[in-house]
């Protein structure tokens, strides 16, 4: 599994961070869709 690494500060960091959660979110979902995973919480820091 090949992970890209991005290093840039954001302008706006909470617009930045939020974008972040929404992206990990997607996947999350993604993955629970693909594996079939159910989980009561999911922690997105």
């Amino acid at each position: 599994m090949i992970v890209k690494k991005q290093h840039y500060i954001p302008i706006n960091t909470d617009q930045y961070i939020q974008e972040m959660k929404n992206k990990k979110t997607i996947q999350i979902k993604k993955m629970i869709k693909k594996y079939g995973i159910e989980t009561t919480s999911l922690s997105i820091p």
